[in-house]
C-alpha cells in the first residue's frame, strides 16, 4: 500500500512537460476565442440610423450675396 501513495502523488506533480502541454493548450483557446469574437463583430452589420448629414441647399445663384436665408426644407 505505501507503494500506491508515492504513485499518487507522483501522478499529482505537474512535469515541465505536462505544463507547457497545458500552457501551450490554453493559449490556443485565448486565440480561438478572440478569432471567434472578431468573427462575431464581423458579421454584425456596422451601421448608423441616422439621418444623412448631407444637405442639399441648391445652386448658389439661388441666394443673393450678404443674406442669411431660412430653408424650410433643410430639416427633411
Amino acid at each position: 500500500m505505501p507503494d500506491e501513495n508515492k504513485t499518487a502523488k507522483a501522478n499529482e506533480t505537474v512535469d515541465r512537460r505536462q505544463f507547457f502541454c497545458e500552457l501551450g493548450l490554453g493559449s490556443l483557446g485565448i486565440a480561438a476565442a478572440g478569432t471567434a469574437a472578431f468573427a462575431y463583430q464581423f458579421l454584425e452589420p456596422n451601421v448608423l440610423y441616422e439621418p444623412s448629414p448631407v444637405v442639399n441647399a441648391g445652386k448658389p445663384d439661388r441666394y443673393p450675396l450678404d443674406s442669411v436665408t431660412l430653408d424650410a426644407n433643410w430639416g427633411i
